[in-house]
């Protein structure tokens, strides 16, 4: 039998000692000769243990049962659960605390025919004073998980406020909790119990999904391809209306599949509910190929397809799951499952170890002069692309002279980049700041640094530069230039000219009283090449006498190779390694051999998916200490190289058994 013993030890002393009370307190009753008995006291109540292994939802299990009928929904200890006559159905969860495994079973309580109105009366006391999982630990939890999405706090309750960390209304009373009818609406308990019923209920919705995508397949031929009526072609959210009103009809399964809490986590510069950006149609991550991430602390059921709908990937976050957490790290037992990569940082559907740097900041340009607006300039950059919030704090205390001082950030074009801003700037000197740029993954990056005030009269501003080269991510320099009594004249000189390169427009843009915003941009041809990195150093020189030196410099990043091929193979067997994959972040690689292969072998893109490099074959001429160089080079003739001695053996000459 599975761990359950104690669950049912417990399950039948409950049932027993409400039964045992009735009994008792009837017996009395018939001792009493003025005591009027209608009936014969041989009631009796069952319960029933059923395990589940599919882990389906109580409505899917009663289906599953060929049960009929209209079975009332019920709750029992946050538990899903249906009544239908005389039985009560219980999907409750099972939770060994030493194997950190969970199991769910179905708990069947039901009475005889033709009960006595105190038999009825007693199943409803069990039924509401039922508790399951009392063997998990005590703990101090709250009601710290909020369903509604905010951005200030006039958008909440005057009981709440917005968090800044979630995105969401939060409690100002702390109210502790055990399981979720313990909160206000909207509010969910952050307790391990409260999780495991909310993480039995997404895997009931998504064994029901699995079914039903199953039969459409069937059906159809291919998964739903959501070509139109949602945001992303092949993708929805539970979140989004395309899951109500294209993906659930199109399954023919019913209103209402969401998640439990049904809330996105947060996600700056995006629709705050649905983390989409209408005006240039973009999500908060790119999507790849059936998947699609999500943002910390979102709680949401994601379907993605590819476009031929040949695969799909639904996912869901599974609380209790959180690797990250030493309390948690929880998994189903029967059919655990599959890993699914929705969500960064936080417990999904597997194990949700996914990687995580902080933000970089690349570039800052600080400079002004006295009695001028102000407009300084930082930018990061996130290697997974998150979505970056900035703080700055001033340090210095003294601003004398300025109008709107310290100075503010403010929002561009450029969700990477934002404007230090203030109306005036005061006297000449250095003022100290304290830049933070986070990810919503937890992680960020602080600098100190000075905006720099110096006389007003000819000026020049440039900033050294460092450029990660990327076919996509355009190159974008800018350098300020201003005239003490017009508009300036202005030189930069310096080679070899990164600045010029194909593709690079130079635009010069109006930016303040006889100041010019000189900006270089654009994605850098490929064909340009770059074997490695690149610098420059130029002067720039402003009415023949303002002068600053900068430098550019272009960082190349080699392909990595990271395979691991096996150094042995027979005569007359099939090899097969996989090398890599042609994308890799933004770029596209070529793989090719360096010296000739093993007869039979080749590196060949694969079948189903072309993006998968193989070292594949069958070979057929032994020979021992074979060299195998692989290289690869992406579009700007960056290339990195990695070696392996292959041996194939014959049948005879290799020591193994032959057939």
């Amino acid at each position: 039998m599975r761990k359950n013993k104690s669950l049912i030890r417990f399950t039948l002393f409950f049932a027993l000692s409400f039964l045992s009370i009735y009994l008792i307190k009837t017996a009395s009753a018939q001792t009493n000769p003025n005591q009027i008995i209608d009936r014969q006291t041989d009631d009796a109540i069952g319960v029933r243990v059923v395990p589940n292994y599919n882990h389906f939802s109580i409505y899917r299990w009663y289906e599953s049962q060929g049960f009929k009928g209209s079975p009332q929904a019920l709750t029992v200890d946050g538990y899903e659960a249906l009544r239908d006559g005389r039985t009560v159905y219980v999907n409750a969860a099972n939770v060994d605390i030493s194997s950190k495994t969970i199991y769910t079973n179905i708990y069947l309580i039901s009475y005889n025919q033709d009960p006595n109105v105190k038999t009825v009366d007693i199943l409803g006391q069990i039924v509401s004073h039922w508790k399951f999982n009392d063997n998990l630990p005590k703990e101090e939890s709250t009601c710290s998980i909020a369903a509604v999405k905010c951005e200030k706090d006039s958008e909440c309750p005057s009981t709440q406020s917005c968090s800044t960390i979630t995105g969401a209304c939060a409690l100002k009373e702390v109210k502790n909790c055990v399981v979720d009818s313990d909160c206000p609406a909207n509010f969910f308990c952050d307790s391990l119990k409260a999780k495991v019923v909310r993480d039995s209920k997404r895997i009931g919705k998504l064994e029901e999904m699995r079914e039903a995508l199953a039969k459409y397949r069937t059906v159809n031929g291919t998964y739903p391809l959501l070509s139109a009526g949602t945001y992303l072609p092949g993708k929805t959210t539970s979140l989004w209306p395309s899951w109500n009103e294209v993906l659930m009809p199109a399954l023919a399964i019913k209103q209402g599949m969401t998640d439990p809490i049904n809330r996105l986590g947060l996600c700056p510069d995006f629709d705050s509910k649905t983390c989409w950006d209408k005006d240039n149609k973009k999500f908060v991550y790119e999507a790849a190929s059936a998947s699609l991430q999500l943002p910390k602390d979102s709680y949401a059921l994601v379907y993605g397809t590819n476009d031929a709908g040949s695969e799909y990937n639904l996912c869901a976050v599974l609380e209790s799951r959180d690797s990250f957490n030493s309390n948690l790290g929880y998994h189903f037992s029967p059919n655990d499952p599959n890993s699914s990569e929705c969500v960064t940082a936080t417990g999904i559907l597997a194990s949700g170890n996914v990687s995580n740097t902080a933000p970089k900041i690349i570039e800052m340009q600080l400079k002004g002069w006295t009695g001028r607006e102000y407009n300084g300039f930082v930018k990061a950059m996130d290697a997974e692309k998150d979505p970056l919030t900035w703080t700055m704090e001033p340090v210095t205390t003294n601003w004398p002279n300025w109008l709107g001082a310290p100075p503010i950030i403010k929002g561009t074009s450029d969700a990477n980049q934002k404007k230090i801003f203030a109306d005036k700037a005061g006297d000449a000197g250095t003022y100290a700041i304290k830049l933070t740029v986070a990810d919503n993954k937890g992680l960020s990056t602080s600098t100190t640094t000075n905006i720099e005030i110096i006389p007003a009269s000819s000026f020049a501003q440039a900033d050294n530069y460092v450029y990660n080269l990327d076919p996509i991510y355009p190159f974008s320099y800018t350098l300020y230039v201003a005239g003490s009594t017009g508009k300036p004249s202005y030189s930069v000189s310096g080679g070899p000219d990164i600045l010029r390169m194909p593709n690079i427009i130079k635009t010069e843009t109006a930016d303040g009283v006889n100041r010019l915003k000189v900006t270089y941009s654009g994605v850098i041809s490929t064909s340009t090449k770059f074997l490695e990195d690149a610098s420059t150093t130029y002067s720039l020189v402003v009415d023949g006498k303002a002068a600053n030196n900068f430098s550019i410099n272009i960082k190349v990043d080699k392909p990595l190779m990271d395979f691991n091929c096996s150094t042995q193979s027979r005569t007359g067997a099939s090899y097969n390694c996989l090398l890599g994959s042609t994308k890799q972040g933004n770029h596209t690689l070529t793989y090719s051999s360096l010296n000739t292969l093993p007869v039979g072998l080749a590196v060949v893109a694969d079948i189903e998916h072309p993006e998968n490099i193989y070292l594949t074959g069958t070979t057929t001429v032994a020979k021992v200490n074979q060299e195998i160089k692989i290289k690869a080079v992406n579009e700007y003739g960056t290339e990195n190289t990695k070696s392996f001695v292959l041996n194939v053996n014959t049948y005879c000459g290799d020591g193994l058994k032959q057939a």
